[in-house]
């Protein structure tokens, strides 16, 4: 039942990303960039604590979940402040808004969404 999972859920997946894009006329070029960092991010820290469950070696499970669940946020966080400082300065940003009730801005020209034009009916 597994292997059947682990076919068939990237399939689906890509099929109803590909629906998605397509109904947000959005490209999947630009989809992708959007989930680079993220993706990136997420195989360096697996990578990372891949490596150091080798190194742990008689650990109990508690230790070892304990070790790596901190190495992986370590890893991701390196990551992140390495290779990704702008949305972690944008993220910033918004965490310190101080006026309340204002609403959230993100980056203008990065999150800009269409609305709809309203229609005058005569």
């Amino acid at each position: 039942m597994a292997l059947a999972w682990l076919i068939v859920r990237p399939l689906l997946f890509a099929i109803v990303t590909y629906r998605t894009l397509s109904v947000l006329e959005l490209s999947v070029a630009r989809y992708m960039s959007g989930v680079w960092h993220p993706v990136a991010g997420s195989l360096a820290m697996a990578a990372i604590v891949m490596t150091v469950n080798l190194y742990l070696g008689s650990m109990s499970s508690v230790g070892r979940l304990v070790v790596c669940s901190l190495v992986g946020c370590l890893a991701y966080a390196a990551y992140n402040v390495l290779f990704n400082s702008a949305d972690l300065h944008e993220v910033k940003k918004t965490l310190l808004m101080r006026t309340p009730g204002r609403p959230l801005r993100l980056s203008e020209e990065r999150y800009r969404l269409r609305r709809p034009q309203a229609t005058q009916e005569r």
